[in-house]
């Protein structure tokens, strides 16, 4: 695991974490919101053009629902965007107004309480 972050790889940290046996991934839950904000760092700088799409961020990311994704990003204080296409509605991470709020969001690991 430190492997694939020390190597900035970010996907197979959390193709890790949804993998982890027995209790790995409860020992990975105190830290899992500071990489997936270094992620986003990453990832939008690199979209800024056209934005991320909801449903591929909750997916890579290993959240629970789109929901939980949503609120995570939105308590960062990133904007989300609802569009509508010829698919349907899509909400759509807005990386050109968020990269400010994830550069100055905390990198916090949660406490574990006994």
């Amino acid at each position: 695991m430190r492997h694939a972050l020390s190597q900035g790889n970010y996907g197979r940290f959390f193709k890790l974490y949804q993998a982890a046996p027995n209790m790995g991934a409860s020992l990975i839950d105190v830290f899992i919101d500071k990489i997936r904000v270094m992620s986003l760092r990453n990832l939008a700088v690199g979209f800024v053009a056209t934005g991320l799409n909801m449903h591929h961020i909750a997916n890579t990311h290993a959240f629970k629902s789109h929901e939980e994704c949503e609120k995570f990003l939105k308590e960062l204080g990133c904007q989300v965007n609802t569009i509508t296409c010829a698919d349907g509605v899509q909400k759509k991470l807005d990386c050109r107004a968020s990269i400010i709020p994830l550069r100055k969001a905390p990198l916090k690991v949660r406490r574990v309480v006994k």
